[in-house]
């Protein structure tokens, strides 16, 4: 089971609310808009939107540019290993329990 999937079940098993939106540049909105798919597809609906969010403000300007050159229909696996590092960052955690904490 990819690192992915593992951080995403404890995401739902833990975070069950509706979210905020972020402040975020048009170069993090277009990156959010190419993972947003991956994202819902393991947490749906808002909550999945606000993991996108969150793992985008946690990438640095290089990783924003690569994610953003994404194709939302088709990522390519060093996207998706990519997203498997940013994931991992405790910065990710932080957002997530921030936005979808009551």
């Amino acid at each position: 089971m990819s690192v992915l999937r593992v951080f995403l079940k404890f995401v739902i098993v833990f975070f069950v609310s509706s979210a905020s939106s972020a402040d975020l540049s048009s170069q993090q909105q277009s990156a959010v808009e190419v993972l947003k798919p991956l994202a819902q597809q393991q947490v749906p609906g808002a909550q999945g939107l606000v993991l996108a969010e969150c793992i985008i403000l946690a990438s640095n300007i290089n990783e924003v540019i690569i994610i953003a050159d994404g194709d939302p229909g088709e990522l390519d696996t060093a996207i998706v290993h990519l997203v498997n590092e940013i994931i991992q960052r405790p910065d990710v955690l932080i957002c997530l329990n921030r936005e979808l904490a009551d």
